[in-house]
């Protein structure tokens, strides 16, 4: 079993590093995916498109059709994992399980995902109000110069999703949230129409970025469901 792993807007794969020491690789081996323009594809050209994003990644990550697998995504990567997790459910290749953390459902249209038009002080202040990140970040012009293009490019790949009409996974999902982030607590509940099983819901402690503080006690939720899933597979 393999659990590939996304990243939220500005992040990379090194997000999850620390992940793996909460899993038996022998059973279920995490995956973090390398998106487009950070970490080990610093210069590669961003993604602008997020039909081309998500066959990409299955291009680069998950060609092998007989293997099991789930998806884990934050924020942004929740929404790639949703997406990854239907096209895969078309190619007749459904994940085991989906895991969504701090996202809304894929329907969702938040304006200020429009950064486009913001300068980078407006853009900065809008950083803010997500909270999560470092006070350095805000202080340090040389770690904008290099952030400030991913986010503002993952910004503009979510907005480049085409309408959307909802389709029901046949794999169960299960939805982290933290509880004091009203982006992702604000129609959580809504996921529950993306999917043809029972939804799973734990709201946890913390702002946006709560899977930092939380991700020993994420990890063994995730195993327990993937058993779970398992079993109930055969």
């Amino acid at each position: 079993m393999r659990l590939y792993m996304l990243p939220y807007a500005g992040g990379s794969s090194t997000v999850y590093t620390k992940w793996k020491r909460y899993f038996d690789p022998s059973a279920i081996e995490c995956v973090p995916m390398e998106i487009n323009g950070r970490g080990s594809l610093t210069g590669v050209p961003f993604f602008t498109d997020m039909d081309a994003a998500v066959h990409s990644l299955i291009a680069g990550y998950l060609n092998d059709s007989s293997e099991k697998t789930a998806l884990f995504g934050h924020s942004m990567g929740g929404i790639l994992a949703f997406e990854i997790a239907r096209v895969l459910t078309q190619m007749g290749r459904p994940p085991v399980h989906l895991f969504i953390s701090g996202a809304n459902t894929p329907d969702y249209q938040e304006d200020t995902w429009d950064v486009q038009s913001m300068n980078d002080e407006q853009f900065l202040n809008h950083l803010a109000k997500i909270g999560g990140f470092q006070e350095e970040f805000f202080d340090n012009p040389a770690y904008q110069a290099y952030f400030l293009p991913i986010l503002r490019a993952d910004y503009a790949l979510l907005r480049s999703r085409s309408p959307y009409h909802p389709q029901a996974l046949p794999c169960g999902i299960t939805v982290f949230s933290g509880m004091d982030d009203p982006y992702s607590m604000e129609n959580i509940e809504h996921w529950e129409e993306f999917s043809e099983q029972e939804l799973t819901v734990y709201p946890l402690k913390g702002n946006h970025f709560f899977l930092h503080e939380q991700a020993e006690s994420m990890s063994k939720i995730i195993i327990t469901q993937l058993q779970a899933a398992m079993r109930k597979e055969g």
